[in-house]
């Protein structure tokens, strides 16, 4: 027999069915259930984060290779994409300095990213042979300049590896040579102009710039072939 609460509401005896807790055997199948589905889960978020992570570095090269040849195109001026070990920027050939706009904080770009390499296959050089942006920073003393100071916001960019995107919005290379879209065009891609690996994820990043000025890019598992050479 139930008891009655203070406002009337009857409750079935405690000990009684509808007050029986959960035994150990069913304690331990929750348990059971629960791990199982963490062993099937933490794989797949693993997999999530490592292609996230080379899906961010994607947007960074692609988007400062087509910034520049959108810029190249509507202003009638040779655009660069230079590389620094730790990414790439959108430098302005007329102006003599990088777009104004543009934020880039070195620490925290692609090259700086622990795990990550990105190959300049149209050289060939990996990051690590390039010059880091603050070691060049620190000989621009125009380039954090007060505005209004004659020169203000200016650098050189002489000497280091990238491209032009000429007012056509074609490519010409500063260094090297343009690595054939076939190879990229292979399912898997063979080789690219640029390609980003990420240590521990066989998913391989390939950045194809044709000569034209289209940029293509994709994911790819590539063969023991299209290792770093």
């Amino acid at each position: 027999m139930g008891f009655l609460s203070p406002r009337g509401l009857r409750f079935p005896p405690r000990g009684g069915a509808g007050g029986r807790g959960f035994t150990l055997i069913e304690l331990m199948v929750v348990v059971a259930i629960v791990m199982l589905a963490m062993g099937i889960m933490v794989p797949t978020l693993l997999e999530f984060f490592k292609n996230q992570k080379l899906k961010n570095v994607r947007t960074h090269f692609v988007s400062a290779l087509q910034l520049a040849r959108l810029m190249a195109i509507t202003e009638g001026s040779k655009m660069r994409v230079v590389f620094f070990q730790e990414g790439a920027r959108v430098y302005h050939d007329r102006n003599r300095s990088f777009r104004r706009e543009e934020e880039f904080n070195p620490e925290a770009a692609p090259g700086a990213q622990a795990g990550i390499t990105f190959y300049l296959r149209f050289v060939p050089l990996s990051n690590e042979d390039l010059v880091k942006y603050r070691d060049w920073e620190a000989g621009q003393r125009d380039l954090h300049a007060s505005p209004g100071t004659p020169g203000a916001g200016q650098c050189s960019v002489e000497g280091l590896l990238g491209l032009t995107f000429q007012r056509d919005g074609t490519v010409t290379w500063i260094k090297g040579e343009n690595v054939a879209t076939s190879l990229f065009s292979q399912d898997p891609p063979r080789d690219a102009d640029i390609i980003v690996r990420q240590e521990g994820n066989p998913e391989v990043l390939f950045i194809d710039v044709r000569q034209t000025g289209q940029i293509r890019a994709k994911l790819s598992q590539p063969p023991e072939t299209a290792q770093r050479s």
